[in-house]
């Protein structure tokens, strides 16, 4: 895995924490 796919998952997961986070 390349550093970049792995900003890129990390970045998906930070924002779909996120959005858990608000519509709770």
């Amino acid at each position: 895995m390349t550093d970049t796919e792995y900003d890129v998952l990390l970045t998906q997961s930070l924002n779909t924490s996120a959005l858990k986070h608000v519509q709770s």
